[in-house]
């Protein structure tokens, strides 16, 4: 049975485009070299795979979890074109079990969540994490309020959280 949030995300990702292209996210890619070389990394919310599938061509094994059928599919197609492999999952958080103490890294790109679920998100993520492990989140903070640029623009949905990283 389809959920709301994946025939959202569905109608966003629908048609042969790429919504919010190939090229990965910049702020992840400034933040890579700190995940552990030939790590495993989960991307949260990966969407079209434009991050993961970087992460993968980049000798990284991983997982990309996304709500959307349409993006997964995408995402596939993707990595290979590209020629690389990558897990790709469909599933939606905190619904959607994560492995323990298994990740080098959890990615979370403009993954937009209302607060009670974005707590049960980012616990989980922490849970998924080994020792030593690291988050990369990027979100909007309060000052993207009022300002026409993509994303969920209600207070509820912005981040105040900068970083977190599993002892």
């Amino acid at each position: 049975m389809s959920h709301p949030e994946a025939e959202f995300w569905d109608r966003v990702y629908e048609g042969d485009a790429y919504r919010f292209g190939q090229q990965p996210n910049a702020f992840l890619v400034a933040r890579a070299g700190e995940i552990a070389p030939g790590g495993a990394v989960l991307c949260i919310g990966d969407g079209e795979g434009r991050n993961g599938v970087w992460l993968a061509r980049r000798g990284f094994q991983v997982t990309s979890l996304d709500p959307s059928p349409v993006a997964a599919r995408k995402c596939a197609e993707l990595a290979s074109r590209l020629g690389v492999a990558l897990e790709v999952v469909i599933g939606r958080l905190p619904e959607h079990p994560l492995p323990e103490a298994s990740f080098d890294a959890v990615v979370l790109i403009f993954v937009h969540l209302e607060p009670e679920t974005r707590r049960a998100v980012h616990a989980a993520a922490l849970r998924a994490l080994r020792p030593g492990g690291v988050v990369i989140l990027e979100a909007f903070n309060p000052a993207q309020l009022g300002r026409k640029s993509g994303g969920h623009r209600g207070p509820a949905a912005v981040v105040r959280l900068v970083a977190l990283k599993r002892a």
